[in-house]
């Protein structure tokens, strides 16, 4: 998938999806494919356009991304999109929406774009699907209007799926993505009482300002190289051994591997939750919760065939 700057973007005709697609999830997915199906009928580039920093980081009160930049590069890339181009959102947030339609149709020559029902755009998000099928008609550009994808009788949406995550409900989030939740970032040293206990983990501090799950110990696969290995993960502040209350770790206990893979990039699939985070009277009792954990996890693992 090629990427570029939307002032720097070639006047090669597309079929544009536009949204923030923040999550990637199956109602943005949807979007995503009609916009492939299109490009694929009129033989031309399919394109994402998004911005490099979701809008919403600009609100007083800033939501929790569901995915990092890069993730969602990857997710977008998936779904056989050709192209995402991307603004600088700060510096077009005040422009008019008129402004930002002249400015699409004049930098991305679209012969079509597709995009949700309640896509809003211009400054205070005056503009809307009205407005844009409007500017496409004037244009010759063709509109399609994805209907909302709707999931056990509810609209799909990021700040659904945030709400779910916030509950510890993994696997009902995990479905309305379309994929499995992941926590990514480079194994860090700690102190290796894991080690100790004769339960090794290979600890991650999660990336600022991402979404996280309910604090808690999930079941999961960890992909390190090209290895990809069941776990037991604990999201949280391990409070019976960290005297720092203010750092969240995600700590993932590797099923049958014991490699040293400090400084290593690795990815968390979560996949089910097992229980709250609690505070344990010993280290005894720490590990033998563990070991039982890790039981439990395994029975997980036979239950999905995995």
């Amino acid at each position: 998938m090629n990427t570029a700057d939307l002032f720097s973007a070639n006047a090669a005709p597309r079929v544009i999806a536009l949204g923030a697609f923040d999550g990637v999830h199956l109602a943005h997915a949807a979007v995503l494919k009609k916009a492939v199906s299109l490009a694929k009928e009129q033989d031309c580039v399919s394109c994402a356009f998004t911005f490099y920093r979701d809008p919403s980081l600009y609100l007083d009160l800033p939501q929790p991304l569901i995915n990092s930049f890069s993730q969602r590069e990857r997710h977008i890339a998936d779904l056989g999109i050709d192209e995402t181009v991307y603004a600088d959102f700060s510096s077009i947030r005040n422009i008019s929406a008129e402004e930002f339609l002249s400015l699409i149709t004049q930098k991305l020559t679209p012969r079509a774009i597709v995009c949700g029902r309640d896509y809003t755009f211009g400054a205070r998000k005056r503009g809307d699907v009205a407005l844009l099928k409007s500017c496409c008609a004037e244009n010759g550009i063709a509109l399609c209007v994805i209907d909302d994808v709707v999931f056990d009788g509810e609209r799909i949406s990021s700040s659904r799926i945030r709400a779910l995550l916030a509950d510890g409900d993994i696997k009902s989030a995990n479905r309305l993505l379309g994929y499995r939740f992941v926590i990514e970032g480079e194994v860090v040293g700690g102190s290796r009482l894991g080690t100790q206990i004769g339960f090794p983990t290979a600890n991650i501090i999660p990336q600022s300002g991402l979404v996280l799950p309910k604090f808690g110990v999930y079941a999961s696969t960890v992909t390190v190289g090209d290895k990809r290995l069941r776990a037991v993960t604990n999201i949280g502040m391990r409070p019976t051994v960290n005297a720092d209350m203010s750092r969240v770790t995600v700590e993932s206990n590797l099923i049958d591997f014991c490699d040293d893979i400090y400084g290593s990039f690795i990815s968390v699939e979560l996949i089910d939750r097992v229980r709250d985070e609690i505070r344990f009277s010993g280290i005894d009792e720490l590990a033998a919760q563990i070991a039982s954990d890790r039981d439990a996890v395994i029975k997980a693992f036979e239950s999905i065939n995995e």
